[in-house]
C-alpha cells in the first residue's frame, strides 16, 4: 500500500460524504492546508486541524509533518472550520 495522507473536509450543516483529498506524505500541515482550496475563507485564522482526532495547535502547523509509521497505516488529517467566525466562500 502506498503511503498517503487523507485530508477530509465537509461543509458545515451538509449531508453526505465529506471531500477527501489524498496528499503525499512529508508535507507540513501549513502546506497541506494551502493545497486545499475548497476550505472556507477564514479557515486559516479560525479553523482547526486534527491528526487522527488529536487537535494540533495553530502555532505548530508549520512544524508538524503527519507521517504513517507502517506501510498499511493511514493518517487522517481532518480540517474543522469555526462556523461562527468563518466568512463566506470566495
Amino acid at each position: 500500500m502506498k503511503l498517503t495522507i487523507s485530508a477530509i473536509y465537509r461543509d458545515p450543516f451538509t449531508i453526505g460524504s465529506p471531500m477527501v483529498t489524498n496528499l503525499p506524505p512529508g508535507l507540513r500541515l501549513s502546506k497541506l492546508f494551502e493545497r486545499l482550496s475548497h476550505l472556507p475563507k477564514g479557515s486559516a485564522e479560525s479553523g482547526e486541524i486534527r491528526i487522527d482526532d488529536h487537535p494540533v495547535p495553530r502555532e505548530h502547523w508549520h512544524l508538524v509533518k503527519p507521517k504513517a509509521m507502517h506501510a498499511n497505516e493511514q493518517i487522517h488529517v481532518i480540517f474543522h472550520a469555526n462556523i461562527f467566525s468563518v466568512g463566506a466562500k470566495p
